[in-house]
């Protein structure tokens, strides 16, 4: 009989140990989850229209004043979270959450209470977080964004509180869906955005060329997929702006190479392929210099021979020529002179030189090939310079990377001029005026562009 209590006993008090445990494990997992809590976890996600973490004073007053329809921020230290919402009755209100201060001395207060102190701009804000709705945090938007944003100073935010006019048709060509994670700093500023699946496949080739910044350059640009960019880019215009934009490309393509170049059959095979163009300030008679590079290509060949070839008639080597006439005359004519042309090939290591010019004249058309690559220029020191730059083995570009440039103050005013909502953007987050380096990368269809001041005199 003594036998079998005391087993009876054993085993209750098993039972007891296993129950105890359970409850030890259960509750810890319970109360790890429920203190972790983050304020996306409490926001309701179809009426949350914006998130701020880490913002400063100053950031607070650039936002009250640029973004109206969510009215005054509340007064607030940098270490809250603001969150505003869409209320039923079509006005925005606020909810912050500040860290709530806890006692070590105790193990159970850490636990007794929620992780955050909130302070509602009113009860229907409290109203729509009590509410057995989807969170925030379940949205798929906010968990790819998120992941892949750095730290605070951050926004979640809907950027049709920012776009109008052309800005919502930007929105609407590069979004998949209108919400942003937004970082800053004093000089800098990254969104991260989704772009929609029809565009995310001929957007996101990386840029696996080397393709490097000159230091002389004042314009760079270059890009996985240059034809792509340039579709999208007049895509975003208007009917009006696309005429322009298409005009002052011919022009300027006529003027570098001459009525004979076809800008039809030559300029589309020098996008194709991953390439950059520098942009610099002209010498002597040149009114800017510039430097394109791409792959070396059968298309591409072809159509820097065309241009090569355009060279020689736009170059017009004429000469003035004296004759003697009957009964003491003379006359001067002026008559075609091909000795005057120079057109040149050389071969410098792997590389094949090719210039055309007129003698003793530093304007021509300069280009440079390899297996690899293909470079043409109208500057010929700055083309050897590029050559000599890529006999050197190019660092590891980031995978991800499919575009990156450089863009001179005129040009950042022209885009800004052209798109208000990117104005709004570096007013709002507070980016400084000037020439502004920049960068496109891809991870999945999440597009984060990266834009950063400039320093140095660039023009």
């Amino acid at each position: 009989m003594k036998e079998y209590f005391t087993k009876k006993r054993t085993v209750l008090l098993g039972v007891l140990g296993i129950v105890f445990l359970t409850l030890i494990v259960g509750g810890g997992i319970f109360l790890a989850g429920y203190i972790s809590r983050s304020p996306a976890d409490l926001l309701p996600e179809k009426e949350t229209v914006a998130l701020f973490a880490g913002i400063s004073k100053s950031d607070q007053e650039r936002f009250t004043r640029e973004f109206p329809s969510l009215g005054s921020f509340p007064d607030t230290d940098a270490a809250s979270t603001i969150a505003f919402l869409a209320l039923p009755n079509h006005s925005t209100g606020w909810v912050t959450f500040s860290p709530r201060p806890t006692s070590v001395s105790s193990f159970w207060q850490r636990f007794s209470s929620e992780k955050y102190a909130m302070t509602y701009s009113s009860s229907n804000v409290a109203s729509l977080l009590q509410e057995k709705t989807p969170r925030l945090s379940a949205s798929p938007d906010y968990a790819s964004l998120i992941t892949h944003a750095p730290s605070a100073p951050l926004a979640f935010i809907d950027l049709r509180l920012l776009g109008t006019g052309s800005g919502k048709m930007l929105l609407q060509t590069l979004t998949a869906s209108p919400f942003a994670a937004i970082h800053w700093t004093a000089s800098s500023m990254q969104i991260s955005f989704l772009s929609p699946s029809n565009s995310s496949a001929t957007l996101s080739a990386p840029l696996t060329h080397s393709l490097t910044l000159d230091p002389a350059a004042q314009f760079f640009v270059a890009s996985a997929s240059p034809s792509t960019l340039l579709a999208s880019w007049m895509h975003l215009l208007s009917p009006t702006q696309q005429i322009v934009s298409e005009g002052r490309l011919r022009r300027e393509w006529r003027d570098l190479f001459g009525d004979n170049a076809s800008f039809a059959y030559d300029f589309p095979p020098l996008l194709a392929s991953p390439g950059s163009l520098s942009v610099t300030d002209g010498t002597g008679s040149l009114k800017y210099r510039f430097l394109l590079q791409t792959s070396a290509t059968k298309e591409t060949l072809a159509a820097v021979a065309d241009l090569h070839q355009s060279m020689s008639s736009l170059l017009q080597p004429f000469s003035i020529k004296e004759r003697e006439l009957t009964h003491g005359y003379s006359a001067k004519t002026i008559e075609e002179d091909p000795s005057l042309l120079s057109h040149t090939t050389q071969t410098v290591g792997d590389w094949t030189l090719e210039a055309t010019q007129k003698k003793g004249v530093s304007a021509g058309i300069f280009s440079a090939r390899n297996d690899e690559h293909l470079l043409l220029s109208n500057d010929a020191s700055w083309l050897a310079q590029a050559v000599t730059a890529l006999r050197t083995p190019p660092s590891d570009v980031e995978s991800n990377l499919s575009a990156m440039g450089l863009l001179p103050p005129t040009t950042v005013l022209h885009l800004k001029e052209t798109f208000p909502i990117l104005d709004t953007l570096m007013r709002t987050f507070g980016l400084p005026e000037g020439a502004l380096s920049f960068s496109v990368e891809h991870a999945g269809n999440i597009v984060t562009l990266d834009m950063s001041q400039e320093s140095g005199n660039r023009k």
